[in-house]
């Protein structure tokens, strides 16, 4: 081998080597500050990540909706319908009695407790 190449050679070497430096000191940077924290929180996720396919149903998640329980009875939405009605007319009662009261314009005492002012 021509020694001309090999100096080429070794020069290209010695260049790369900072480059692969940078990239380890970049993630050395990113974790330096606790490694071990950073390694224990990969595991806790890679094992939530097992335990939740570990206990995923395969039929998914829409299945397991719809097969959570039987749909309401006629006579539930009818007696839910009734009670929203209700609530309805309550509120319209609450809401009409709060318009016929005239306005209070001076604030009133929070308190029950009587002021009594002394003068010397």
């Amino acid at each position: 081998m021509p020694s001309a190449w090999r100096a080429d050679i070794l020069g290209k070497a010695r260049a790369a080597v900072p480059v692969e430096a940078e990239a380890r000191s970049w993630w050395r940077e990113l974790l330096w500050p606790c490694p071990q924290a950073w390694a224990a929180l990969g595991g806790l996720c890679v094992i939530s990540l097992i335990i939740n396919l570990a206990t995923a149903d395969s039929a998914g998640p829409k299945t397991m909706m719809a097969e959570q329980g039987p749909s309401a009875s006629k006579q539930t939405v009818t007696a839910l319908k009734k009670e929203y009605g209700l609530s309805i007319r309550l509120t319209e009662a609450l809401a009409k009695a709060d318009a016929d009261r005239p306005p209070t314009l001076a604030p009133r005492p929070h308190s029950e407790r009587a002021r009594v002012t002394v003068i010397l």
